[in-house]
Formats: C-alpha cells, sequence, structure tokens
C-alpha cells in the first residue's frame, strides 16, 4: 500500500507542462506560416463600432458580467490583503472591464506580465495589433506575432496571459459574441457576405431608395424636339426654383410619376435582423425596441441570459484566479492550494446588526471596549478619540 500511495503521489505532482502528447494537431503549413484568426481582429472591432445592435449586446453583457465589481475571499487574511493591495494599484477594475471587452468583441485578449516570475505588473496588448500565433506540431505556442506598420513583431508567449472566450476545436484563437455573424457564408461553395455585410448592404439600399423615390419624379415630353434641343431645356429645368413658370414654343406634356418606395423584401429584411438579434445572443434590444412583452415572457427570455453570464463569468473567474492571483500569491510565497483563494462576482454581503448586538458583544468579550468605540464611530457617533 505504501508503494501504490508514493506512485499516486509521484503522478500527482509531475508538472502537467512535462507530460508530452503524441497526437499533432498542427499542420506542416500552419507550423511555417502561423495561424492567424478567422477574421481579423481590427475588422471586428469596426462591426462593433458601427452596428448599433452589437454594440448594444457587447455593452450590456460586459455590464452585466463585470459592471458590479468582484471581492475576494480566502482562510488566509494576508493573502487576501496581498490580492487587494495588487488590484488597487494596478486599477485592476478598469483593466478587467477593458480586457472582457475585448474578450466579448474579438474572442481574445492578450495580458503582458511585467517579470512574469515576480509578477507586478499587467499590461494590456492592444488586439488589433496581433496578427498571428505559431505553434509547434503538439499545440504548444512558440511565438505570438504583431504586425505594427507592416513591421512584425516577436512575442514570448512565456511573458503573456492569453485568455480567450470561447475555445473552439483547439484553434489557437477563440470567438467572440457574435462570430456567426461576422465569418463569410459558404453556401454550394461561393463565398456569401456575412450577417451583418448584408444587412449593412441593405440598410444602405434602403437608404438610396428612399432618397430616389420618395418625391415625385417630373416627366417633360416635348414634340418633334431635336438631341440639342433637350438638352437645353433639360438645363433649364434642372435650374428651375419652385413655383417659377416655364415657357417654350414647342408643345410639350408634363407628367409626374409617384413611386412606391416601400421594400418588397420585409420578410427577407426581418428574417436577417431577427439573425443578428440570435447572433447577438442578447435580447436587450427587442426587449427595448418592441412592444406587447408580458412581464412573465420578459423575465424568461432575461433569465436565458442570466444562466450566459454565469457561465461567461464561471471561465473568467478561474482564468483569473489561475493566470493572475495565483501568481501574485506564488510570488509572496503562499501555497495556493492551502490559501483557498477565490474570486467572487459582485459585493460582499456584509451583515447588519444594531446598537444592542454591539453592546452585548462587549459584555461576552467578544469585541473590546475599544473595538466598540471603533464601530460606534463607523456608524455615526461623535466620540472622543483620546478616550477610551
Amino acid at each position: 500500500m505504501k508503494l501504490i500511495s508514493k506512485i499516486r503521489e509521484k503522478l500527482l505532482t509531475y508538472p502537467i507542462k512535462d507530460r508530452k502528447t503524441t497526437s499533432i494537431v498542427v499542420s506542416k503549413t500552419e507550423r511555417i506560416f502561423g495561424e492567424r484568426p478567422p477574421i481579423t481582429f481590427a475588422k471586428l472591432w469596426d462591426y462593433y463600432c458601427t452596428d448599433p445592435t452589437i454594440q448594444n449586446a457587447i455593452n450590456t453583457f460586459r455590464d452585466q458580467i463585470v459592471g458590479s465589481g468582484f471581492y475576494v475571499t480566502s482562510n488566509d487574511a494576508k493573502a487576501i490583503e496581498i490580492i487587494d493591495e495588487f488590484c488597487d494599484a494596478l486599477d485592476f477594475d478598469n483593466l478587467l472591464y477593458d480586457v472582457v471587452g475585448e474578450m466579448l468583441v474579438c474572442g481574445n485578449s492578450f495580458i503582458e506580465m511585467l517579470t512574469p516570475d515576480y509578477l507586478e505588473y499587467l499590461s494590456r496588448v492592444q488586439i488589433t495589433t496581433i496578427k498571428k500565433i505559431i505553434r509547434d506540431e503538439f499545440g504548444n505556442v512558440k511565438s505570438i506575432v504583431q504586425e505594427i506598420n507592416g513591421e512584425e513583431n516577436h512575442l514570448d508567449p512565456r511573458n503573456f496571459i492569453h485568455l480567450k472566450l470561447f475555445d473552439v476545436n483547439g484553434n489557437p484563437f477563440g470567438i467572440g459574441l457574435f462570430h456567426a455573424l461576422a465569418v463569410n457564408q459558404v453556401v454550394d461553395g461561393e463565398l456569401r457576405p456575412s450577417i451583418i455585410d448584408s444587412i449593412a448592404s441593405i440598410r444602405d439600399s434602403m437608404v438610396r431608395i428612399f432618397e430616389s423615390y420618395a418625391s415625385p419624379k417630373d416627366i417633360y415630353i416635348f414634340e418633334n424636339a431635336s438631341e440639342q434641343f433637350l438638352q437645353e431645356q433639360a438645363e433649364k429645368i434642372r435650374r428651375m426654383k419652385e413655383g417659377q413658370s416655364f415657357i417654350t414654343n414647342k408643345k410639350f406634356e408634363h407628367k409626374e410619376i409617384t413611386i412606391d418606395p416601400r421594400s418588397r423584401f420585409d420578410k427577407y429584411v426581418e428574417f436577417l435582423q431577427m439573425q443578428l438579434e440570435l447572433g447577438s445572443q442578447t435580447p436587450a434590444a427587442k426587449l427595448q425596441t418592441t412592444t406587447g412583452y408580458t412581464e412573465a415572457s420578459a423575465r424568461a427570455v432575461i433569465e436565458l441570459v442570466e444562466r450566459r453570464i454565469i457561465g461567461i463569468q464561471r471561465r473568467l473567474k478561474r482564468l483569473i484566479e489561475k493566470e493572475i492571483f495565483d501568481r501574485v500569491l506564488i510570488r509572496e510565497g503562499f501555497d495556493v492550494r492551502s490559501v483557498n483563494l477565490e474570486l467572487h462576482w459582485g459585493l460582499p454581503d456584509i451583515p447588519t446588526f444594531d446598537m444592542q448586538d454591539v453592546f452585548r458583544a462587549v459584555e461576552l468579550g467578544i469585541v473590546s471596549k475599544n473595538e466598540a468605540r471603533k464601530i460606534l464611530q463607523r456608524s455615526g457617533w461623535i466620540l472622543d478619540p483620546n478616550e477610551v
């Protein structure tokens, strides 16, 4: 039994990074030229900045995920103090807000660790500069490649934390919240525009239709007129002001044609808009613009989104604990397993009490008189600090 226990202990303490897989996941071509994201991060950011439905969805998700803040708990008060100091020094709340925005839009965020062996500072990499990732045949990252003004800059992956929103089939890059809307479609071997591009094209067409056909069209018909005469009259008509008389020595006819500017593709546009709302994965826009929702149906939709939010928060929580907080604690000599430090979303529950509880705690010796005075001062009592 002792031998089995020793073998089990050895296996559990064997470094995971030294356990080598034999299955090849990266092709030779990909190992040479690198692997690129399916959609450039610059294009995804452009969609976020220009499409109101996408922007509303991203902002809604980000606010629900990190908008209420976070706190940490541990069975070691010193560990909590160290993490709190680290977060305050880095303005970690704002850093996390920006990182989550990048993850939702681009599916990825890259954070540089300054002195990773003794983590003191984090710096977010501009996501639109990331061009590709180079991996070995087993999927281990060898280099993260930036491209700035046409020049490549190779980054050491050991100095960077790569956060992915959704992992897909072992690819080096994750995908974002509205990836399915942004990727081009292949139908019968033919490349088609993405849903976002299709809707943008329809919006542009609707504007041009309105501009072209919202006002009636005037047609002038001159009898037995030469080409030169027609051109001269056309120029005169273009220069005419509203209400001005028109004089000519030829017989002519004036017709006014009204063209219905309403689209004949209402159902098609409605279908694409529905796809956009589904792909953005939030009913925020529909709840804000559509009437007829009952309180029960609206609540059911909101609960569905809340479950998605919880799933993203759970994944993000583990990444932050493992990739950032554990490094900070290890640098201070803590055993991360024993301190059991955890991140929680929202604000901590603060117990409520009344004055009788304070006086009773002093009588029982749970708190000292000096501690009780501090509690009363925080509650608004004006006490002499020199008195005990």
